[in-house]
């Protein structure tokens, strides 16, 4: 019995094994890896197999740093199968981390580091074998979720009080909601815009929107609110496998008494489960402490309340780490980052 990579399964047969896998990544899926690949990433999706069953999963994309340096990032992955123990996963892991580097590798020395993200905790033991760091995450690590399998009556009985009352504003609002098409991309994106400046986030450029909604396409959807014929809302999400993810959302300032938003989620947990989704994920939201609380002071705080007053679970993914290639570099290049970023 040995293990073996995999580099060059059909998008289909790569994405049915994440869809088999509860919360299913969208970021880990063909359809991000095309993504990537037209935002000029070098991308691997990295099987690690074993007598023909199929132990991991990993999309791995490479960025490029100065000086001809560069890392790997796998985002909320290697994603692992559910189904096996404890040791199968391990050795599994051993085998991935002990690759991976030849697989993505055209100059050895150019990588600095492998960021993962993973979906299930690392083994111990191969905290103590290999020289990883933890590190901040890319992608949020904190989220609160939503479980379909309930009636959308238990649902509503779990949102805050106040949350209930804006859905019922931006009903008598005559609030419209409806998906959106490329040709509502630029919409979305002014709004982007004025959202990111209000609450201190960072949004991507037009062309990466551009990249994710295409007409057609079921994965990446388009939500938008409209009162009298005008785009006061809009929401982006991911619908993968058994989860539908809330990845951005965008409002008018200047439209704020209307409640569109919390319409536009309401319809989108509908639509969700009559596409028989199971998790209605938030995505990104302030760590909170054991008692469910977070720090009124963080950057998130704002729209953590919100998503929390939908009555969801909190979900904290495992640690990100960095494997770490060329300690002098990376030591170097976490330097330059927080000088980057006092300056």
């Amino acid at each position: 019995m040995t293990y073996r990579l995999e580099t060059n399964l059909n998008p289909l047969a790569w994405d049915k094994f994440l869809i088999e896998q509860p919360f299913a990544q969208v970021l880990q899926s063909a359809t991000w890896q095309t993504i990537q690949e037209q935002e000029n990433h070098k991308v691997w999706p990295i099987a690690v197999l074993k007598d023909g069953q199929t132990i991991l999963q990993a999309l791995v994309i490479k960025h490029n740093l100065p000086l001809g340096f560069s890392y790997l990032y796998c985002p909320h992955g290697p994603v692992l199968n559910t189904n096996l123990d404890h040791a199968e996963l391990t050795e599994g892991w051993k085998y991935f981390l002990s690759s991976i580097r030849e697989v993505c590798s055209t100059t050895a020395q150019q990588e600095l580091f492998l960021k993962i993200e993973p979906t299930l905790p690392l083994p111990v033991a191969l905290h103590q074998e290999l020289p990883f760091k933890p590190t901040a995450s890319v992608q949020p690590r904190h989220t609160t979720y939503l479980d379909l399998s309930k009636d959308l009556s238990d649902l509503e009985n779990n949102f805050h009080q106040k949350t209930r009352y804006n859905i019922k504003v931006a009903q008598k609002h005559e609030v419209k909601i409806r998906r959106g098409t490329q040709a509502d991309l630029l919409s979305f994106w002014k709004l982007l815009q004025q959202t990111s400046k209000r609450d201190a986030f960072q949004a991507h450029g037009l062309d990466h929107y551009e990249h994710m909604i295409e007409d057609g396409s079921e994965t990446f959807q388009l939500w938008l609110a409209e009162n009298q014929g005008q785009v006061i809302a809009a929401n982006l999400y991911s619908f993968f496998g058994d989860t539908v993810t809330y990845l951005h959302g965008a409002s008018d300032h200047a439209h704020r008494a209307i409640m569109a938003p919390y319409l536009l989620h309401w319809q989108l947990i509908e639509q969700a489960k009559i596409q028989g989704c199971h998790y209605y994920d938030f995505y990104g939201i302030a760590p909170l402490d054991e008692n469910g609380n977070f720090d009124i002071k963080h950057p998130w705080a704002g729209f953590t309340k919100f998503k929390l007053s939908w009555g969801g679970q909190h979900l904290a993914w495992p640690p990100c780490l960095d494997l770490v290639y060329q300690p002098p570099y990376y030591t170097a290049y976490k330097i330059f980052k927080k000088l980057r970023r006092i300056v």
